[in-house]
């Protein structure tokens, strides 16, 4: 377990999660206050730079967002960095904020549970095979329960 509040160490999470294997996948779980910081707190070429390494890695995001979350970002990311993510392989779905009401970011990924918070910039991170299972365990049951976005970005 380890927890850190540097900008550093929240974009080197950015970073690893780009840095996957070919062909591998990440789970996010994220509300619409998350997402609003999260937005702002990296740069539109850092965005880039993040959508273009999974997009050329074909890193599969598995996410389950909000739906007030999914339309804020759809509103507050910049249209290159909106071109950008179509390209993604995406499997996303959404749950209302009535059902799911959670503002947090979570990103499980390989053995690591990750949570973000965005407006301060701390990262509490979880590295242990078996409690990263079970959240991604959770992570699909929740997944199963919410509403399939096939084009979310239009």
């Amino acid at each position: 377990v380890s927890v850190d509040e540097s900008r550093t160490q929240y974009e080197q999470v950015y970073d690893e999660i780009s840095s996957l294997p070919r062909n591998s996948e990440f789970r996010v779980i994220e509300g619409r206050e998350a997402m609003i910081h999260e937005i702002k707190s990296l740069h539109d070429k850092k965005w880039e730079k993040f959508f273009n390494r999974i997009k050329e890695r074909k890193i599969e995001t598995r996410a389950l967002f909000t739906k007030e979350g999914l339309e804020t970002a759809k509103e507050k990311l910049s249209p290159e960095n909106i071109r950008n993510i179509k390209k993604r392989e995406w499997l996303l779905k959404t749950l209302p904020e009535k059902k799911l009401p959670f503002d947090e970011l979570i990103y499980i990924y390989a053995n690591k549970v990750v949570f973000l918070f965005p407006r301060v910039s701390l990262i509490f991170t979880i590295k242990h095979r078996r409690i990263a299972r079970a959240f991604k365990s959770i992570f699909d049951s929740l997944y199963n329960f919410a509403k399939s976005r096939p084009n979310p970005w239009n």
